[in-house]
Protein backbone atom coordinates (compact mmCIF):
# COMPACT_ATOMS: atom_id res chain seq x y z
CA UNK A 1 0.00 0.00 0.00
CA UNK A 2 1.42 3.39 -1.02
CA UNK A 3 1.07 6.76 0.67
CA UNK A 4 1.23 8.53 -2.68
CA UNK A 5 -1.56 11.01 -1.90
CA UNK A 6 -1.17 12.19 1.64
CA UNK A 7 -0.75 15.49 3.49
CA UNK A 8 1.46 15.24 6.58
CA UNK A 9 1.82 17.87 9.31
CA UNK A 10 5.10 17.97 11.25
CA UNK A 11 5.03 20.17 14.36
CA UNK A 12 8.09 21.83 15.87
CA UNK A 13 7.56 23.03 19.46
CA UNK A 14 9.57 26.05 20.57
CA UNK A 15 11.76 24.78 23.40
CA UNK A 16 15.53 25.05 23.37
CA UNK A 17 17.49 21.92 24.32
CA UNK A 18 18.26 23.43 27.72
CA UNK A 19 14.64 24.45 28.37
CA UNK A 20 13.49 20.98 27.38
CA UNK A 21 15.90 19.35 29.80
CA UNK A 22 14.70 21.61 32.61
CA UNK A 23 11.01 20.79 32.16
CA UNK A 24 9.46 19.26 35.26
CA UNK A 25 6.15 17.41 35.70
CA UNK A 26 3.54 20.09 36.20
CA UNK A 27 -0.26 19.95 35.91
CA UNK A 28 -0.49 23.38 34.28
CA UNK A 29 2.04 22.30 31.66
CA UNK A 30 0.22 19.01 31.05
CA UNK A 31 -3.10 20.75 30.52
CA UNK A 32 -1.54 23.39 28.28
CA UNK A 33 0.05 20.63 26.24
CA UNK A 34 -3.31 18.87 25.95
CA UNK A 35 -4.77 22.09 24.58
CA UNK A 36 -1.84 22.37 22.16
CA UNK A 37 -2.39 18.77 21.05
CA UNK A 38 -6.01 19.51 20.21
CA UNK A 39 -5.09 22.80 18.49
CA UNK A 40 -2.53 21.01 16.31
CA UNK A 41 -5.03 18.31 15.36
CA UNK A 42 -7.71 20.82 14.40
CA UNK A 43 -5.24 22.90 12.37
CA UNK A 44 -3.92 19.77 10.63
CA UNK A 45 -7.40 18.50 9.79
CA UNK A 46 -8.34 21.95 8.42
CA UNK A 47 -5.20 21.81 6.25
CA UNK A 48 -6.33 18.50 4.78
CA UNK A 49 -3.77 16.38 6.64
CA UNK A 50 -4.25 12.72 7.49
CA UNK A 51 -1.22 12.58 9.79
CA UNK A 52 0.20 14.98 12.41
CA UNK A 53 3.58 14.30 14.03
CA UNK A 54 4.43 15.84 17.43
CA UNK A 55 7.75 15.50 19.28
CA UNK A 56 8.96 12.86 21.68
CA UNK A 57 8.59 14.13 25.23
CA UNK A 58 5.63 16.27 24.18
CA UNK A 59 4.25 15.52 27.65
CA UNK A 60 6.31 15.13 30.84
CA UNK A 61 4.86 13.31 33.87
CA UNK A 62 6.29 12.10 37.17
CA UNK A 63 5.21 8.47 37.33
CA UNK A 64 3.92 5.54 35.32
CA UNK A 65 0.53 5.96 36.99
CA UNK A 66 0.33 9.53 35.68
CA UNK A 67 1.42 8.30 32.25
CA UNK A 68 -1.38 5.72 32.26
CA UNK A 69 -3.97 8.34 33.20
CA UNK A 70 -2.70 10.79 30.60
CA UNK A 71 -2.91 8.14 27.88
CA UNK A 72 -6.65 7.79 28.51
CA UNK A 73 -7.17 11.56 28.56
CA UNK A 74 -5.41 11.84 25.20
CA UNK A 75 -7.62 9.14 23.70
CA UNK A 76 -10.72 10.97 24.94
CA UNK A 77 -9.48 14.27 23.49
CA UNK A 78 -8.81 12.67 20.11
CA UNK A 79 -11.99 10.58 19.88
CA UNK A 80 -13.53 10.76 16.44
CA UNK A 81 -10.75 12.86 14.88
CA UNK A 82 -10.13 11.57 11.31
CA UNK A 83 -6.35 11.70 11.58
CA UNK A 84 -3.30 9.82 12.83
CA UNK A 85 -1.61 11.61 15.74
CA UNK A 86 1.90 10.69 16.91
CA UNK A 87 3.31 12.05 20.19
CA UNK A 88 5.54 11.11 23.13
CA UNK A 89 5.27 11.00 26.92
CA UNK A 90 8.41 11.11 29.09
CA UNK A 91 8.31 9.88 32.69
CA UNK A 92 10.66 12.00 34.78
CA UNK A 93 10.55 10.84 38.40
CA UNK A 94 10.77 13.33 41.22
CA UNK A 95 13.85 13.78 43.35
CA UNK A 96 14.24 14.05 47.11
CA UNK A 97 11.28 12.01 48.25
CA UNK A 98 8.83 13.06 45.56
CA UNK A 99 9.00 16.84 45.87
CA UNK A 100 9.09 18.60 42.52
CA UNK A 101 9.53 22.19 41.55
CA UNK A 102 6.33 23.46 40.01
CA UNK A 103 3.87 21.00 41.62
CA UNK A 104 0.33 22.39 41.62
CA UNK A 105 -2.95 21.27 43.08
CA UNK A 106 -5.75 20.00 40.89
CA UNK A 107 -8.18 22.77 40.01
CA UNK A 108 -11.72 22.59 38.55
CA UNK A 109 -11.64 22.28 34.79
CA UNK A 110 -8.22 20.60 34.60
CA UNK A 111 -8.16 17.70 32.15
CA UNK A 112 -5.18 16.16 33.89
CA UNK A 113 -3.60 16.59 37.32
CA UNK A 114 -0.07 15.79 38.47
CA UNK A 115 0.29 13.76 41.66
CA UNK A 116 3.16 12.34 43.68
CA UNK A 117 5.76 10.16 42.00
CA UNK A 118 5.86 6.55 43.13
CA UNK A 119 8.97 5.04 44.73
CA UNK A 120 9.16 2.50 41.93
CA UNK A 121 9.21 5.18 39.24
CA UNK A 122 11.92 7.09 41.12
CA UNK A 123 14.15 4.03 41.03
CA UNK A 124 13.48 3.33 37.36
CA UNK A 125 15.03 6.52 35.96
CA UNK A 126 13.63 8.36 32.95
CA UNK A 127 11.32 6.34 30.70
CA UNK A 128 10.52 7.59 27.20
CA UNK A 129 7.38 6.44 25.39
CA UNK A 130 5.79 6.99 21.98
CA UNK A 131 2.26 6.56 20.63
CA UNK A 132 0.22 6.76 17.45
CA UNK A 133 -3.51 7.36 17.84
CA UNK A 134 -5.95 6.69 15.02
CA UNK A 135 -9.43 8.21 15.36
CA UNK A 136 -9.28 8.07 19.16
CA UNK A 137 -7.83 4.56 19.45
CA UNK A 138 -4.24 3.45 19.78
CA UNK A 139 -2.77 2.22 16.53
CA UNK A 140 0.67 1.96 18.17
CA UNK A 141 0.54 1.97 21.96
CA UNK A 142 3.16 2.77 24.62
CA UNK A 143 6.38 2.03 22.78
CA UNK A 144 9.46 2.52 24.97
CA UNK A 145 12.62 4.03 23.52
CA UNK A 146 15.34 1.36 23.39
CA UNK A 147 18.53 3.37 22.92
CA UNK A 148 20.25 6.43 21.46
CA UNK A 149 23.54 5.31 19.89
CA UNK A 150 24.67 3.18 16.96
CA UNK A 151 25.69 0.08 18.89
CA UNK A 152 23.44 0.44 21.93
CA UNK A 153 20.49 -1.58 20.59
CA UNK A 154 21.03 -5.26 19.90
CA UNK A 155 19.42 -6.83 16.84
CA UNK A 156 17.49 -9.24 19.07
CA UNK A 157 15.82 -6.26 20.78
CA UNK A 158 14.88 -4.40 17.60
CA UNK A 159 13.53 -7.60 16.03
CA UNK A 160 11.46 -8.39 19.12
CA UNK A 161 10.08 -4.84 19.34
CA UNK A 162 9.48 -4.12 15.69
CA UNK A 163 6.13 -5.86 15.16
CA UNK A 164 4.58 -3.66 17.86
CA UNK A 165 6.01 -0.61 16.03
CA UNK A 166 4.54 -1.38 12.57
CA UNK A 167 0.77 -1.41 12.13
CA UNK A 168 -1.61 -1.11 9.19
CA UNK A 169 -3.73 2.04 9.27
CA UNK A 170 -7.40 1.93 8.40
CA UNK A 171 -7.50 5.69 7.83
CA UNK A 172 -4.61 5.42 5.37
CA UNK A 173 -6.20 2.61 3.39
CA UNK A 174 -4.10 -0.16 4.88
CA UNK A 175 -0.73 1.63 4.62
CA UNK A 176 1.80 0.29 7.12
CA UNK A 177 2.83 2.91 9.68
CA UNK A 178 5.98 2.57 11.81
CA UNK A 179 7.16 4.51 14.86
CA UNK A 180 10.78 5.39 15.67
CA UNK A 181 11.85 7.29 18.80
CA UNK A 182 14.60 9.89 18.84
CA UNK A 183 18.16 8.48 18.81
CA UNK A 184 17.00 5.01 17.75
CA UNK A 185 17.53 6.29 14.21
CA UNK A 186 21.28 6.06 14.91
CA UNK A 187 20.99 2.30 15.51
CA UNK A 188 21.86 0.03 12.60
CA UNK A 189 19.84 -2.71 14.27
CA UNK A 190 16.73 -0.53 13.99
CA UNK A 191 17.53 0.29 10.35
CA UNK A 192 17.60 -3.42 9.53
CA UNK A 193 14.52 -4.27 11.57
CA UNK A 194 12.47 -1.50 9.96
CA UNK A 195 13.64 -2.60 6.54
CA UNK A 196 12.38 -6.14 7.07
CA UNK A 197 8.89 -4.81 7.95
CA UNK A 198 8.82 -2.54 4.87
CA UNK A 199 6.64 0.28 6.28
CA UNK A 200 5.02 2.83 3.98
CA UNK A 201 5.38 5.63 6.53
CA UNK A 202 7.92 6.05 9.34
CA UNK A 203 6.97 8.58 12.03
CA UNK A 204 10.15 9.72 13.78
CA UNK A 205 9.62 11.53 17.08
CA UNK A 206 12.70 13.23 18.57
CA UNK A 207 13.17 15.18 21.77
CA UNK A 208 15.02 18.46 21.32
CA UNK A 209 17.26 20.41 18.90
CA UNK A 210 18.32 17.45 16.79
CA UNK A 211 21.06 18.38 14.24
CA UNK A 212 19.30 17.18 11.09
CA UNK A 213 21.57 18.96 8.62
CA UNK A 214 25.29 19.31 8.01
CA UNK A 215 28.15 16.84 8.06
CA UNK A 216 29.44 17.16 11.64
CA UNK A 217 29.85 14.11 13.86
CA UNK A 218 26.76 15.24 15.79
CA UNK A 219 24.57 15.45 12.68
CA UNK A 220 21.89 12.82 12.19
CA UNK A 221 22.00 13.19 8.40
CA UNK A 222 23.90 9.94 7.82
CA UNK A 223 21.71 8.09 10.31
CA UNK A 224 18.49 9.15 8.60
CA UNK A 225 20.00 8.32 5.22
CA UNK A 226 21.03 4.91 6.55
CA UNK A 227 17.48 4.21 7.72
CA UNK A 228 16.00 5.25 4.39
CA UNK A 229 18.35 2.98 2.45
CA UNK A 230 16.67 0.03 4.17
CA UNK A 231 13.09 1.13 3.42
CA UNK A 232 10.97 0.57 0.28
CA UNK A 233 11.51 3.18 -2.42
CA UNK A 234 8.02 4.62 -2.01
CA UNK A 235 8.23 4.96 1.78
CA UNK A 236 7.98 8.33 3.54
CA UNK A 237 9.79 9.54 6.68
CA UNK A 238 8.24 12.29 8.84
CA UNK A 239 9.96 14.05 11.76
CA UNK A 240 9.19 16.37 14.71
CA UNK A 241 11.09 17.71 17.72
CA UNK A 242 11.42 20.66 20.12
CA UNK A 243 13.57 23.49 18.77
CA UNK A 244 13.54 27.20 19.61
CA UNK A 245 14.41 28.26 16.04
CA UNK A 246 11.24 26.56 14.74
CA UNK A 247 13.18 25.06 11.86
CA UNK A 248 16.22 22.96 10.98
CA UNK A 249 18.84 24.45 8.69
CA UNK A 250 21.84 23.23 6.74
CA UNK A 251 24.53 25.81 5.95
CA UNK A 252 24.77 24.50 2.39
CA UNK A 253 21.19 23.68 1.44
CA UNK A 254 19.10 25.90 3.74
CA UNK A 255 15.92 24.68 5.41
CA UNK A 256 16.02 20.92 6.04
CA UNK A 257 12.75 19.14 5.14
CA UNK A 258 10.90 17.37 7.92
CA UNK A 259 9.26 14.93 5.51
CA UNK A 260 11.22 12.95 2.93
CA UNK A 261 10.53 10.22 0.40
CA UNK A 262 13.01 7.35 0.15
CA UNK A 263 13.21 7.38 -3.65
CA UNK A 264 14.77 10.85 -3.54
CA UNK A 265 11.83 12.73 -5.01
CA UNK A 266 11.21 15.88 -2.99
CA UNK A 267 8.08 16.17 -0.88
CA UNK A 268 6.66 19.67 -1.48
CA UNK A 269 6.20 21.87 1.58
CA UNK A 270 2.70 23.34 1.35
CA UNK A 271 2.86 25.70 4.32
CA UNK A 272 4.64 26.62 7.54
CA UNK A 273 2.31 28.36 9.97
CA UNK A 274 2.33 29.07 13.69
CA UNK A 275 -0.13 27.13 15.79
CA UNK A 276 -2.59 29.42 17.60
CA UNK A 277 -1.58 28.63 21.17
CA UNK A 278 0.33 30.11 24.13
CA UNK A 279 3.05 27.47 23.70
CA UNK A 280 5.05 28.43 20.61
CA UNK A 281 4.81 25.86 17.83
CA UNK A 282 5.03 25.83 14.04
CA UNK A 283 3.23 23.36 11.78
CA UNK A 284 4.92 22.38 8.53
CA UNK A 285 2.53 20.77 6.05
CA UNK A 286 3.92 18.57 3.28
CA UNK A 287 2.14 17.04 0.29
CA UNK A 288 3.45 13.52 0.02
CA UNK A 289 2.15 13.05 -3.53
Amino acid sequence: MSVAKLNIASVLVGDSKQDFRLRTPDAQDANARLDLLVACVHQAVTAGCRVVVLPAGFFVVASCAERDALEQVCLAQLAGEPILVAFGIDVRPAKKGGARKGDVEETPGDKFSVGKASAASEQAGYDLFGYVVEAGQFLISRIAQTGITTEEVQRTISDAECDARCKSSRLLGGAKVALLLCGEVRSEAWHTAMGTRAPDLVLHLAHASVPLGGTSNESWTKSVDGLMQELPGTAVWAFADHIRAMGHWDSASGLVPLVRRVCGASVPQVSADPVAHEIPATMYVYAAA
